[in-house]
């Protein structure tokens, strides 16, 4: 029996078959490996936008009303609704300050109505939209600051805008015992133009929109809605004074 050996063209042959082989593997799963980092970031991205709307549908609608209930005189000075504006790294973004009815908390100081500010925060270069909670004022302990709790919504946000819209002049607006605060409604004309979208609002007004939007920019695609472009949500708020009415 005669022995064949293998030559060395057979070998490189062979080498270079090998390595063919191992590329086209390799850039499958390269591929492979891509598509599922990409799923996993818009499934997260996804997952950040539903929170961020279960949470503000949630939040908005129990803003407290002017009007407390009428079993509950005690808080009756539990109205804050208004704007203001922080400087964010290089842009001036407006915050949102109210109080809202949290429900039944752990903690009690968070239980019933809590004092809330939606704002933008900055941490390590990248923005995110959060909810600083605090108990209301009235429950203010004087030994120290009240105790806060901060709660991320969203990150990599860019910008933020929001819109009031003001449908009419409230009937028979009742007095809001606020200190620091002016206690009745102001004149027609001082108040915010009805039937139109604000980007500000004012504590003077003592009044709450009908519906609040809420306006952002991200710096990642978030579903079908590319890189830095407007995301909008509207929220209705059963505590204004004077609904919108359809009609024909």
């Amino acid at each position: 029996m005669v022995k064949r050996y293998v030559t060395l063209v057979e070998v490189l042959i062979a080498m270079a078959l090998v390595s063919v082989l191992m590329t086209v593997l390799m850039g499958y799963y390269a591929e492979l490996e891509f598509l599922h980092a990409q799923t996993d970031r818009a499934r997260e991205e996804g997952f950040q936008m539903r929170y961020l709307q279960t949470r503000l549908s949630y939040v908005l609608p129990r803003i407290v009303s002017v009007t407390p209930p009428v079993q509950e005189p005690e808080k009756k000075r539990d109205f804050y609704f208004f704007t203001s504006t922080e400087a964010t790294g290089i842009n001036l973004l407006p915050s949102l300050v109210f109080v809202f009815d949290n429900g039944i908390d752990l903690d009690p100081y968070f239980s019933n109505n809590v004092l809330g500010r939606l704002m933008i925060e900055e941490s390590e270069a990248n923005q995110k939209l959060v909810l600083l909670t605090w108990p209301v004022p009235r429950c203010w302990k004087k030994e120290g600051p009240p105790p806060v709790k901060l709660e991320v919504l969203i990150d990599k946000v860019t910008d933020m805008e929001y819109a009031f819209f003001y449908p009419g002049m409230p009937q028979n607006a009742p007095a809001v015992d606020i200190k620091g605060v002016q206690t009745k409604p102001l004149a027609h004309e001082d108040m915010p133009e009805p039937n139109q979208w604000h980007d500000m609002w004012n504590m003077a007004y003592v009044d709450l929109p009908a519906v609040i939007k809420l306006r952002i920019k991200r710096s990642v695609q978030t579903g079908l809605t590319p890189a830095d472009q407007w995301i909008e949500l509207a929220f209705p708020i059963p505590g204004a004074k004077k609904p919108i009415v359809m009609g024909k």
